[in-house]
């Protein structure tokens, strides 16, 4: 059966390359399964072009540009179909996708589908490094996603209508991103020079505090305790990426110029003039050039100076020579108080955050003052309650020490009561016993003394 048929809804997809010829044919090898492939390579030096030709249903070639994010939204005005799907060029879809999304993609009640990613960093994925679980807005309706030129901003959905397919299931986007240090750090550096880019949030004012806190971050998402394993090294390369980041906008931020603070260094360095000057470039009639000795070119000027204009036109070499100076003085004037600016704005902004911060202590100073008001009536009143009870409990031990008396006395009688129950007892036993003896002495006499009588 035509795989479109199970689907009911044709799906489009499309991958934006760079120089990944070594990695596309693989990427474009699993998408076999779509019904509409569209490659966007932005001017590619190696083979990447004739690569996407063989799998590709159209091929663009863009003009190169250094991050993927201007180019995605070209891409999907390509696509004809209802479903898009969309990858980079070091992402391949797992054997399981194709099949899966064939016998599920109408099924679900959903305008966008987020699919796990397993990146590969420095050579390998590991589930105990930060980075997993991750999942990703890959496939949408059209008209579900809008792409975002901001560098790492993602994507705006403009559907709440998302679902996720499930990481058991098999079905994921394998990310061959960074191949070793070196590729992060290149990345790096090119990604966070982007003025339009998604700066990382966190503390401000101390940038020692920021870089350990990221750390702590990364850390924190591993399940991996080691200090020394891959998790944390890879853990360590997205807070170096944090950290670069932020010194970029600090650096920003402050109006720094460094290249016009290196020109005034040069030029406070070497004096101006020290009575020597290099030697000229003469340019004949015809246009060729050589150079001229020193003493050569001061001799000339010299002479020119007693021509007539001469001297004019030394005087206005003068003005332009002083004009230019005065303006990277100016330049570097304004890069240093823009500096000064930044510094005093971070201080203000600093002691404002600190004003605010004695302001709330002060508030809670001054409730905990009356908090201990509060507490101090407490504690009076728990006092006074306390010496009521020590009263009540006196009384209750006297009363306890006349009841010990009573008892006391009480157990004296039944001491006295229980030696005279047993005399009495010691008495009722004589008696008893002399009983016995005269009932058994004088009865057999009584009887026969009576049957006399009868007779």
């Amino acid at each position: 059966m035509d795989h479109a048929m199970v689907m009911r809804e044709k799906l489009s997809a499309f991958v934006v390359t760079y120089n990944r010829a070594s990695l596309l044919e693989t990427c474009l090898r699993a998408l076999s399964f779509v019904d509409e492939l569209i490659v966007v390579d932005k001017s590619s030096t190696d083979n990447s072009a004739a690569v996407a030709a063989r799998y590709a249903d159209r091929v663009e070639v863009v003009p190169w540009s250094p991050t993927v994010e201007e180019t995605r939204a070209f891409a999907l005005s390509l696509c004809r179909y209802g479903w898009v799907l969309f990858l980079d060029d070091d992402e391949i879809l797992s054997s399981e996708t194709g099949p899966y999304l064939r016998n599920n993609l109408a099924g679900w009640d959903a305008d966008i589908l987020a699919i796990p990613l397993r990146h590969y960093i420095l050579g390998m994925h590991d589930e105990r490094a930060y980075y997993w679980p991750e999942e990703h807005h890959r496939l949408f309706r059209k008209g579900a996603v809008e792409f975002i030129p901001t560098v790492h901003g993602g994507v705006a959905l403009q559907s709440d209508r998302v679902a996720s397919i499930p990481a058991e299931s098999g079905v994921c986007i394998h990310h061959l991103s960074y191949q070793d240090v070196a590729s992060w750090i290149e990345r790096t550096n090119r990604y966070t020079s982007r003025p339009d880019r998604i700066q990382v949030a966190g503390e401000t004012g101390n940038l020692i505090r920021f870089a350990h806190d990221q750390i702590d971050y990364w850390m924190q998402r591993t399940t991996d305790p080691s200090c020394d394993d891959y998790p944390a090294a890879v853990a360590l390369l997205r807070a170096v990426y944090d950290m670069v980041d932020r010194l970029k906008a600090w650096e920003a931020e402050r109006g720094l110029d460094g290249a016009a603070l290196f020109r005034i260094i040069q030029r406070n360095l070497v004096p101006a003039t020290d009575g020597r000057e290099p030697d000229a470039e003469i340019r004949d009639h015809d246009g060729r050039g050589h150079r001229q000795p020193r003493g050569l070119r001061t001799r000339q000027v010299e002479a020119r100076q007693n021509l007539p204009g001469g001297e004019a036109a030394e005087m206005a070499d003068l003005r332009h020579s002083l004009n230019d100076e005065k303006h990277e003085e100016m330049q570097a004037t304004l890069v240093q108080l823009r500096a000064t600016e930044a510094q005093l704005r971070e201080r203000s902004e600093a002691a404002r955050k600190t004003t605010l911060s004695l302001t709330s202590t002060r508030d809670e100073l001054d409730e905990t003052i009356a908090a201990l008001a509060v507490t101090h009536n407490d504690l009076d009143e728990a006092r006074a309650t306390i010496d009521e009870t020590r009263a009540m409990l006196d009384q209750t031990q006297a009363a306890l020490d006349r009841t010990l008396a009573t008892l006391d006395q009480t157990q004296a009688t039944l001491d006295q009561t229980r030696a005279y129950l047993t005399k009495v007892d010691l008495e009722a036993e004589r008696l008893s016993g002399s009983a016995r003896l005269f009932i058994r002495q004088y009865l057999p006499k009584l009887r026969r003394h009576l049957s006399r009588r009868r007779a």
